[in-house]
C-alpha cells in the first residue's frame, strides 16, 4: 500500500475536484441540479479533465496502460453525456409528467452542494488512480482496468438500450407498462446498467497499488452508488405497483421477471403490505 496522505492531498486533486465543484455550483440555486443535469455533467467533466491531464503522456510513448485510462476516462464523459442527453429529451415528452423539486435554505444547499461533488469525485476514483499510477513506480494493472473497461461498456450499453426501449415502448403505449426488449429480463434493466457501469469502473483499480485512503474514498463512492440506486429501485417498485396493480398482465410480469437483476429471483423490493 503506498503513501496515504500523498495519494490524496495532490496538484492533480486540486485541478479535478475545484472543477467538479465549478461544474455543480448551479446547485446552490437549484439543489435539484445537483441529481439531474448536475450528475451527468459532472460525470463528462470529469472524464474530460482525465482525458485532457492523461494525453499529453502520448507525447512520449503509447502503451496499453495509457490507452486503458483514456478508454475509461472517454467512458465517463460519454456516460455523463449520453444521460443528460436523455433527461433533457424526456423532459419534453409530453408522456413524461414527473416533476421533482428541491427547495432548502442556502446552508443546507452548500452542504449539499459540497457533498455530492465529492461523491461524483468518488465515484471516477478509480479512473484516477489509474491515471495516477501512470505517473508513479507504482503497480497499474492493465488485467483489471481491461476487465473494468469491458464491464463499463457492458453498463452503459445496457442503460442506454433500456431507456431507448422504454421510450420507444411508451410512444406508444404511455399507460402501459415496458416489458419489452431488455425489460424481458428484469424489470429495471436501466438501474441494472448503471450498477453494472460504476462496477466496472470500482473493480478497475483493484489491481493498482493504492492507499488506504483511496480505498476508503473509492469504496466509499461505491457503497454510496448501491444504496442509490437500491434505493431508487425501491422507490420505483412501490410506484409501478401503485399505478399497475390492477393490471392482470402487469402482475403475471411482476411475478415472474426479476425486479433489478437479470435471472436473480428478487421480485419485489417493497414490504409485503404494499403486495396485497
Amino acid at each position: 500500500m503506498i503513501s496515504s496522505w500523498s495519494s490524496i492531498v495532490n496538484a492533480d486533486v486540486g485541478v479535478v475536484f475545484p472543477i467538479l465543484l465549478l461544474v455543480g455550483m448551479y446547485g446552490l440555486h437549484d439543489p435539484t441540479f445537483l441529481i439531474t443535469y448536475g450528475y451527468g455533467l459532472s460525470i463528462s467533466a470529469y472524464g474530460v479533465v482525465l482525458i485532457s491531464l492523461t494525453a499529453p503522456l502520448l507525447k512520449t510513448s503509447f502503451t496499453l496502460n495509457i490507452a486503458l485510462v483514456l478508454i475509461q476516462s472517454c467512458l465517463l464523459a460519454l456516460y455523463g453525456l449520453r444521460l443528460n442527453v436523455f433527461m433533457f429529451r424526456r423532459k419534453y415528452n409530453p408522456t413524461y409528467k414527473e416533476k421533482m423539486e428541491i427547495h432548502v435554505r442556502l446552508p443546507v444547499a452548500v452542504c449539499m452542494w459540497i457533498m455530492t461533488q465529492m461523491l461524483y469525485f468518488c465515484y471516477g476514483l478509480p479512473v484516477f488512480i489509474g491515471y495516477r499510477s501512470l505517473l508513479s513506480p507504482y503497480r497499474f494493472n492493465p488485467i483489471t482496468h481491461g476487465i473494468g473497461v469491458v464491464v463499463m461498456i457492458l453498463g452503459l450499453g445496457c442503460e442506454a438500450q433500456a431507456d431507448r426501449e422504454k421510450t420507444l415502448m411508451k410512444a406508444i403505449h404511455p399507460s402501459r407498462h415496458c416489458d419489452a426488449g431488455l425489460y424481458r429480463y428484469c424489470r429495471m434493466p436501466n438501474y441494472f446498467g448503471e450498477m453494472t457501469f460504476w462496477t466496472g469502473c470500482f473493480v478497475s483499480f483493484l489491481g493498482d497499488s493504492f492507499s488506504l485512503f483511496q480505498l476508503l474514498f473509492a469504496g466509499y463512492g461505491f457503497v454510496c452508488m448501491c444504496a442509490v440506486m437500491l434505493g431508487a429501485a425501491r422507490r420505483l417498485d412501490r410506484k409501478q405497483y401503485e399505478r399497475y396493480h390492477a393490471d392482470p398482465d402487469y402482475m403475471k410480469y411482476r411475478s415472474t421477471v426479476p425486479v433489478l437483476f437479470p435471472f436473480f429471483p428478487l421480485y419485489s423490493m417493497i414490504s409485503n403490505k404494499k403486495n396485497e
